[in-house]
């Protein structure tokens, strides 16, 4: 039997909140225990959704008595105060100036609530999860709670207080860029990670609610500060709760284990959350020069692969593979295996630029343009920002109101050109990553994918921008290109982790575009693209 503040689960184990609230009942319930039979019970919790749990988070929580027998500690008593208040009906009439909750966000509420105030909710972009956030901020508000908003970016901290305003939340704070916000000053404080981590608001008794938006993003060691332990209620917002490196083991800690309430795009739609899509495949190939490149590349790239994992890196997930290699190219001190990580992240590198920047892909633009033209606002996504600023050059010189917006773009400029697609002065933006994620996207009903992303977060966030419900109930397309025979081909079926089932799940259709390549296009590869239709499933 272990010890009794020992984990009783391997390191990377969640703690169940709900099986926590659970255990400290049954101690209040029957009142000083002997440590076995704290054990015991806490071996028989259950949790519905197999939540782990640890012994060390219990400590704080009992006290052990001159008897030796174990009772609540005031923090428990405290804890359980704050967990037995019911759930509100947060399907009911919704407060001055909200609109009601759509019925999943008062399931997620709901859900949230019986664990505890503690947990995840994971909603695919489009489907309103920031508005869980508001009604968890409300209802903290009533409690005597302060409550932080932390974001990723300062552009979402600006969204963040517009939306808590326009809900009638008052009493609202900005912490970085200048602003100074405090609970002294403010009920709520909304910031950015980089700016609250150093020096996290708090308060003597813990009456903290922290909405931790977009919360995949703070595993990371440098953020783990701003996640203070003191904070009684914890909630945290994602489209996808997955980390690339062992990071999401502290996020699973800290706010009670694995997600409480998911919504992905299958519910969404039948809900009417979303718009209904159809979806387009189409596969150009590369030069003969690229071709000999790419494959140059990735030889490089498998035999550097091979032998880090004989020196010992995991197999997978990839991700934390990646990010292994990445932190061994910078320190590791065997000059081999920092050699052999230079050389596959070199390869690696090389690979995305040529998928990224093959040359059929401004071809495949020319021919999409008309479908960009009959579009009501489009984005097309792609890797780097010149070749956003290549791809929005061929649309201009195919008549289309096109511009290119990056990590280079001023933010005030980033503005001004999401409020021109808004009201069509502009018909299309082309971006890499910056609009993936945080950046309110107009109304828009056709997103292009300029490279086929195996990543399931990138696409999830990518299809949730185009996805977002529509006000005259239009449908969505969404396109995507790639590299036939690449490590972007999302039709591969090569065991490695791919997206193309998220993708055509829940469309109306799909249809497969094909390439003919029986004529010539000058400066294009000396391909011809011409896009013909074939259905398929």
């Amino acid at each position: 039997m272990p010890h009794l503040f020992e984990s009783n689960c391997a390191p990377d184990t969640s703690t169940c909140r709900a099986r926590i609230i659970e255990i400290l009942n049954y101690l209040d319930d029957v009142g000083p225990i002997d440590p076995d039979q704290l054990i015991q019970r806490s071996e028989a919790s259950e949790c519905v959704a197999g939540h782990g749990l640890r012994f060390a988070d219990l400590a704080p929580l009992v006290v052990r008595g001159e008897d030796s027998r174990l009772r609540l500690s005031a923090a428990g008593d405290d804890l359980l105060l704050d967990a037995g208040r019911p759930s509100p009906d947060w399907a009911a009439q919704p407060a001055e100036g909200s609109s009601r909750l759509r019925k999943w966000q008062a399931e997620a509420l709901r859900a949230w609530c019986d664990h505890g105030r503690h947990g995840v909710v994971e909603a695919v972009t489009g489907t309103g999860k920031s508005r869980v956030g508001i009604e968890a901020v409300r209802e903290a508000i009533s409690d005597d709670y302060n409550v932080i908003v932390m974001v990723p970016t300062v552009d979402l901290v600006t969204q963040w207080i517009r939306a808590l305003q326009e809900n009638r939340v008052k009493s609202i704070g900005a912490v970085g860029d200048g602003s100074r916000a405090s609970f002294t000053s403010h009920r709520v404080v909304v910031g950015t990670v980089q700016s609250l981590h150093s020096n996290p608001p708090v308060r003597p008794d813990g009456k903290v609610l922290l909405v931790a938006d977009e919360c995949h993003r703070y595993g990371a060691e440098q953020w783990s500060k701003a996640l203070h332990p003191s904070y009684r209620r914890r909630l945290g917002l994602t489209a996808t709760f997955e980390r690339n490196d062992d990071g999401i083991a502290g996020l699973l800690k800290y706010f009670g284990g694995a997600p409480v309430y998911r919504i992905g795009f299958a519910r969404a739609i039948a809900d009417g959350v979303v718009a209904r899509y159809d979806v387009k495949l189409l596969g150009v190939r590369l030069s003969n020069l690229e071709r000999r490149e790419y494959d140059r590349a990735e030889e490089t790239a498998r035999d550097a692969r091979l032998q880090l994992l004989a020196a010992g890196f995991p197999t997978e997930p990839f991700g934390v593979f990646l990010h292994l290699v990445q932190q061994a190219a910078e320190s590791d001190p065997d000059p081999t295996v920092s050699d052999l990580a230079r050389r596959y992240l070199k390869a690696f590198s090389e690979r995305i630029d040529i998928m990224t920047n093959a040359s059929a892909k401004l071809g495949a633009a020319r021919l999409l343009a008309p479908e960009v033209e009959r579009s009501r606002g489009a984005i097309l996504f792609t890797r780097r920002i010149d070749m956003s600023e290549e791809l929005a050059s061929v649309l201009t010189e195919c008549g289309i109101k096109a511009a290119a917006v990056h990590s280079e773009t001023r933010r005030a400029e980033r503005q001004a050109l999401l409020t021109d697609l808004k009201v069509g002065r502009l018909k299309v933006l082309v971006a890499p990553t910056i609009l993936d994620e945080g950046l309110d996207v107009p109304d828009i009903d056709l997103g292009v994918v300029m490279g086929g992303s195996r990543s399931r977060r990138q696409m999830i966030q990518r299809m949730g921008r185009v996805l977002r419900l529509k006000g005259d109930g239009r449908r969505a397309t969404f396109i995507v290109v790639y590299a036939e025979d690449t490590a972007e081909d999302i039709t591969r079926n090569d065991g490695a982790e791919g997206c193309l089932d998220l993708i055509v799940e829940s469309a109306d259709s799909v249809t497969q575009l094909t390439v003919d390549r029986d004529r010539l296009q000058p400066g294009v590869d000396d391909l011809q693209l011409r896009l013909k239709g074939r259905g398929g499933s």
